[in-house]
Formats: C-alpha cells, sequence, structure tokens
C-alpha cells in the first residue's frame, strides 16, 4: 500500500488518501445507498460490517465519521467480490 500512495505522489504530486478521502463525501450517500441495496451473501457480510460500525457510536459521530464507513465497507465488498472470484 505504502508503495502505490508513494508512487502515485511522485506521478501526480497529490497525496492519494487525502485527496480521495476529501472527494469522497459528494458520492457517500449513494454509495451507502448501494451497499443497502445488495441482497444475499453479500448484504450479510455488509449489513454485519455496518453493525459492527454503528453498535455504540451515537448519531453525531456517525455523520462524522460517515465517510470512512462507507469506505471501509467498500474495502470489505470488494474483498467479498474478490474471494468470490478467485474461489474455485
Amino acid at each position: 500500500m505504502l508503495c502505490l500512495l508513494s508512487e502515485f505522489r511522485r506521478i501526480t504530486t497529490v497525496r492519494l488518501q487525502s485527496s480521495f478521502m476529501g472527494n469522497l463525501d459528494p458520492y457517500t450517500p449513494r454509495l451507502f445507498s448501494f451497499f443497502m441495496s445488495k441482497v444475499g451473501a453479500a448484504k450479510e457480510e455488509l449489513q454485519g460490517i455496518l453493525e459492527a460500525q454503528y453498535r455504540d457510536a451515537d448519531d453525531n459521530i456517525i455523520q462524522e465519521d460517515l465517510a470512512q464507513h462507507v469506505l471501509k465497507v467498500s474495502m470489505a465488498y470488494l474483498d467479498f467480490i474478490t474471494s468470490l472470484i478467485t474461489s474455485p
């Protein structure tokens, strides 16, 4: 991951993580809706992650960290899809 971040910064002179997180906010509601619309095993996997994220959080924290939560769920979803593709 560090190699990817360094290479991205070398080529573009932009920090990938801060740029990505800063530009994620406008897409957060649609991504959240997308994840909630999934069915089957993907939905179960994503709901488990979201429930764990929100179990002890209050509404203010959830609103402030929604983009970070969506990013975590996005990564989990990509891992889930990758495991489906690569499993025999």
